[in-house]
């Protein structure tokens, strides 16, 4: 089983590309446990959220864990507050020895998605970042990269 992080920003419109890069995931490791952080403006989070439900229906091994930001509570706060609750569940993972793995849908510099992918670089969780900024092509930027994602730290 794979556990997958997904990140995103809450802009990225590209249904199709995230739904064919977690249905490859699905394909090379036969189950996937979904986790993002449910941004509430929709966005990568909401697109990998459709993608694990509708696979779960399917009858596929996939499971989607939510981890919704409390911005009553935290206010601005909230978002890099709940990718570090993400980040350190991914660490306990990596500690049992579980198969983690992290994708970024990092679009027009989004600080929600730098956060999270810095974050889970910085634990040592691989991180595959698909960078999409205004109507150029999507890059994909597999080897880590933290110099992507300084400003965020």
């Amino acid at each position: 089983m794979l556990y997958l992080l997904v990140t995103g920003s809450g802009t990225w419109d590209d249904d199709a590309y995230i739904w064919s890069q977690l249905s490859k995931l699905y394909l090379q490791h036969g189950s996937i446990e979904l986790h993002h952080g449910m941004c509430p403006e929709g966005g990568a989070d909401l697109i990998a959220d459709a993608w694990g439900n509708a696979f779960f229906f399917q009858g596929a091994d996939v499971a989607v864990v939510r981890h919704p930001m409390d911005r009553h509570q935290f206010g601005k706060a909230a978002g890099p507050i709940r990718n570090t609750a993400m980040v350190n569940i991914f660490k306990g993972f990596i500690n049992q020895g579980k198969n983690v793995a992290c994708h970024a849908f990092h679009r027009n510099n989004s600080r929600g998605t730098s956060d999270c992918a810095y974050k889970a670089l910085t634990a040592g969780i691989p991180v595959v970042t698909h960078v999409r900024n205004g109507d150029q092509p999507i890059k994909t930027v597999v080897e880590e990269q933290l110099a992507l994602f300084q400003d965020a730290a």
